[in-house]
């Protein structure tokens, strides 16, 4: 159950971690624009991107610090934050829930533009604005089709029930979203759809892992930027689906949600210690002396006939 001890891991968790990512995010959109070139137009417009989309998930999650809270065969979404408005309250549920699904199509999306940047320049050179367009329209329909599904299956239909069920369950936070989810069709329909996006951006993934003159430092760098968000966001919600038909103690299955609010402040880390050129920014800002071996053991390695323009945009 959520009680008070798992309420305030859960504000402590949400504002502190949530606080360290808007502050490294916005250090990366500065290492962005102060060291960014012509050459890495496109590559500076998806990273901005991610950053932005970092901020407004860690801003969200400290304004709903959301708890995920499945007892038996229902969900419950329940806002544990300071906003105790039921309206309001499930809004910001409702965004978190959004944010939440765009990080599924983030992770493909983001590893195959940047694929393309570097391995395939000549194409985003010629056909980025419409590639841009296209997979913002298609991607987005489906992050919003799929809160819609969602919301409509776990928005509350008992008014009459309203004031007791967080009472029911012995819960502490309320305004909630919830569902008997093993008996809604409505919800299995979301959780089944939720699960083909996430299936297709993982093929999407593994076809571009097959570019056989991807850098070895890049690689590095999209995994872990790949492995981050499936490890502390979805990881944690799927376990907290799957973990109550064992039989898990309520207790742990509440601690599980925690780590989403990780995924913003790791990602920028990620990115700052594998691009060289914003790890040197770094460094000049804290005065720290950089190691040469590091630094030369961080530069691009490229295969044969491999043109000047496409070196160019590789050393981003």
């Amino acid at each position: 159950m959520v009680d008070l001890l798992i309420n305030k891991i859960a504000r402590f968790n949400a504002f502190g971690v949530g606080a360290l990512s808007i502050f490294l995010n916005l250090l990366l959109l500065y290492c962005i624009n102060a060291k960014s070139t012509k050459h890495m137009a496109q590559y500076r417009v998806i990273m901005m991107i991610m950053c932005g989309f970092n901020i407004k998930f860690s801003i969200v999650h400290m304004l709903s610090v959301p708890t995920v809270h499945i007892h038996e065969l229902d969900l419950l979404i329940l806002n544990t934050g300071y906003i105790k408005d039921v309206m309001l309250g499930r809004i910001l549920l409702v965004f978190f829930v959004f944010s939440f699904a765009q990080t599924i199509v983030l992770i493909a999306s983001h590893f195959a533009n940047r694929y393309l940047i570097i391995c395939k320049s000549h194409f985003i050179l010629h056909y980025s604005t419409c590639i841009y367009a296209i997979g913002f329209i298609i991607s987005y329909f489906a992050i919003i089709s799929w809160t819609a599904i969602f919301c409509v299956a776990v928005w509350p239909k008992r008014p009459e029930m309203e004031s007791s069920v967080v009472a029911e369950h012995q819960l502490q936070g309320e305004p909630y979203l919830e569902s008997p989810y093993m008996g809604n069709p409505a919800f299995v329909v979301s959780f089944a759809y939720l699960c083909l996006i996430l299936i297709t951006c993982m093929v999407i993934s593994a076809c571009a892992n097959r570019g056989d003159r991807l850098q070895s430092q890049l690689f590095r760098c999209l995994v872990f930027q790949t492995l981050v968000p499936i490890i502390c966001a979805h990881l944690p919600i799927y376990l907290a689906f799957v973990l109550p038909m064992f039989g898990t103690r309520d207790s742990i299955l509440d601690l599980l949600p925690l780590p989403i609010a990780w995924y913003p402040a790791i990602d920028p880390i990620v990115v700052i210690f594998n691009v060289r050129s914003y790890k040197h920014q770094i460094f000049q800002l804290l005065r720290i002396p950089e190691n040469t071996n590091s630094n030369s053991a961080t530069m691009p390695v490229y295969g044969r006939g491999v043109s000047s323009q496409e070196r160019t945009v590789r050393n981003a």
